[in-house]
């Protein structure tokens, strides 16, 4: 096989999927990570579905990514362990999780390497018992030599910007507290209960910051919904 600093291209910010965890009870962390389906693409676009294959040889927890060559028809295999806790679907989980290491390893994907940490303040977002509700896209992403340099990362609802890096430098971003944690203040400070509340103006967990905010609104204004 021709030697090549990386075969493959470099990750587009619709492939790209973002995790979002809480920290502490100050941060929330986003990590951003592939998926199998992305891998799977880009080897079928880069080497063609005949040119690659994948093998497990000792369980789902190891997997072998195998690429022709196409001087010699050889088969370059790469492998590497995944690792992880999947639940109920433990056995695909780690296969997903091997089958993603053995792309790295061949290059696919490297560039999330070089992700900047991204921690935003918890205050900010719908957090409930521990799991943040919103969910986050990658809208602008620049690579160059594997290294991720530019990156702009929006909340799916609405498309705010939640984080910003321009040509390596982290750009400040002003964050206020979320239209819940408002509305949670506000029923502490005047002694209404939240079920109250959720009864009153039909909240769940499916709510939005735009619900949450128009409960706030109705109760300062003494308004019912």
């Amino acid at each position: 096989m021709a030697e090549k600093k990386n075969m493959f291209r470099d990750l587009k910010a619709n492939e790209i999927i973002i995790k979002a965890m809480v920290r502490d009870d100050k941060e929330i962390v986003l990590v951003l990570y592939k998926d199998a389906r992305v891998d799977m693409a880009i080897l079928d676009e880069t080497v063609k579905p005949y040119g690659w294959q994948r093998k497990y040889p000792r369980g789902n927890d190891y997997c072998e990514v195998s690429i022709k060559c196409p001087e010699t028809q050889e088969w370059i295999t790469k492998g590497d362990y995944g690792a992880g806790d999947f639940g109920s679907n433990a056995d695909k989980g780690v296969a997903s999780d091997s089958f993603k290491r053995a792309c790295f390893n061949w290059g696919i994907g490297i560039e999330l390497y070089t992700s900047p940490s991204i921690r935003l303040p918890l205050s900010a977002f719908n957090v409930v018992r521990g799991v943040v509700k919103d969910t986050f896209e990658v809208s602008t992403l620049v690579v160059e030599d594997k290294k991720i340099v530019s990156l702009e990362v929006v909340k799916s609802e609405g498309g705010k910007v939640v984080f910003s890096l321009f040509d390596g430098k982290v750009l400040k971003i002003e964050f206020t507290k979320s239209p819940r944690v408002l509305l949670t203040e506000y029923a502490k400070t005047n002694g209404i209960e939240l079920k109250t509340i959720a009864q009153q103006y039909k909240l769940n967990g499916k709510s939005v910051d735009e619900d949450f905010a128009r409960a706030l609104e109705g109760l300062q204004s003494g308004k019912t919904n």
